[in-house]
Formats: structure tokens, sequence, C-alpha cells
């Protein structure tokens, strides 16, 4: 094994550490929070861009990285909080027996 493979093998098992801790739900909202957010953010900052110089005066490669940090987490933010709505539903349903057990589990 060379550096770079145990690197890969903790970045695992740190997620794998998350998401047992975290459960299904949350693990599963944070990945889709994020590419969602890097996708939704490289196809529309452009265009953000182009509306922030044009009310703003700034600089293109400003306006262009601002907008796409700004727009990656407005749209993680709300995956966020529609995926803390689900996981909040999912703990009132899970009085039922092995429920908390499997959302643990697939978490990982």
């Amino acid at each position: 094994m060379n550096v770079t493979d145990i690197i890969f093998l903790i970045i695992i098992g740190s997620f794998g550490i998350y998401g047992f801790w975290s459960g299904f739900v949350r693990a599963f909202g944070s990945l889709i929070g994020t590419f969602l957010g890097v996708y939704l953010a490289g196809r529309y900052y452009q265009d953000l861009a182009n509306w922030l110089i044009s009310v703003t005066g700034w600089g293109a490669n400003t306006s262009k990285v601002l907008m796409f940090v700004l727009a990656f987490f407005i749209i993680t933010s709300l995956v966020g909080v529609l995926f803390w709505f689900i996981d909040r539903i999912f703990k009132i349903v899970s009085i039922i027996p092995f429920v908390k057990t499997f959302n643990r589990l697939f978490g990982l």
C-alpha cells in the first residue's frame, strides 16, 4: 500500500463513520446537496455573474467566483433544509422497532 491508498482509506473510513453516526437520510442528503450544488452553481453562475456585473460594475472574475460560491451555498442549504425535514419525519417514524437501526446501517 502506498500513501495515496492510505489517504483514500482514511477518507472513506471517515465518511463511513459520518454516515453511521448521522444516519442514511442525513448522509444521503449531504451527498445529494453537494452534487446538486456543484451542478446547478456550475450551470448558472455565468448568468448570475453577468447580472451582478450589470448591477454593481464589478470585474468579471470577481463576479463569477462570488456568484458560484453564493449559488453553491444557497443550493446546498436549501437541500439541507429539505433533508432536515425528511430526517425529522423519519425520526417520528423511528418509534417502530428496528427503523432507527436500519437508518444508521444504511448510512454506513
